[in-house]
């Protein structure tokens, strides 16, 4: 053992290299200092957000709060992500409008259920409308979609009661009813 060397001494760990001295330590920075600050100032490159491509005034971010250069999000943009201006309702609303030509024609409890779900969805993306162009409810639209969930028996899950005569052409006044009623307040909003 006694020619045996200590398997944790730096000179065992590194071969039989002698240690570096302090004037070669010096050079050693010397030379390596400059170097990683030109590699530091490629990265950079003096890129700051400012200088960014800006998406147009009024894009959409992931978050109905926030538009344009107001969120980080928009800098971060994943292919195939629309950052242009698109409201939800305006797609939903003929879909609707479809499921309600049905319900007039065949007024059952199936229907009748299937409405409800799709008409919640379009409340939701007009919601959502109002919210990502900052206007508040008057309390027109909420008493509207108020009347709409009751007469449709109202919350998530279950099935619709039979209608009853006069219960679809009300239903249908009052979903043409919101529909201006959204119209009117995004038109609003545009000017």
């Amino acid at each position: 053992m006694s020619g045996d060397t200590d398997p944790t001494a730096p000179d065992a760990l590194i071969g039989t290299r002698e240690p570096i001295t302090r004037s070669e330590e010096h050079t050693m920075r010397r030379r390596i200092l400059p170097m990683l600050g030109l590699v530091l100032a490629a990265a950079c490159r003096g890129d700051t957000p400012s200088e960014r491509d800006q998406p147009p005034e009024g894009a959409r971010t992931g978050s109905a709060y926030t538009t344009g250069s107001e969120s980080g999000a928009v800098q971060q943009q994943v292919e195939g992500t629309n950052t242009g201006v698109e409201f939800e309702a305006p797609r939903r609303i003929p879909g609707v409008l479809a499921v309600l030509e049905q319900i007039k024609r065949q007024p059952d409890e199936r229907n009748l259920t299937a409405f409800r779900g799709d008409l919640g969805t379009l409340e939701d993306a007009m919601r959502n409308d109002l919210t990502r162009v900052g206007l508040a409810d008057s309390g027109e639209f909420h008493a509207l979609t108020d009347s709409l969930a009751r007469d449709l028996g109202g919350g998530a899950g279950g099935k619709v009661d039979a209608p009853e005569s006069g219960d679809i052409s009300r239903i249908e006044a009052r979903v043409r009813r919101l529909i201006e009623v959204h119209d009117r307040m995004m038109s609003s909003a545009r000017r």
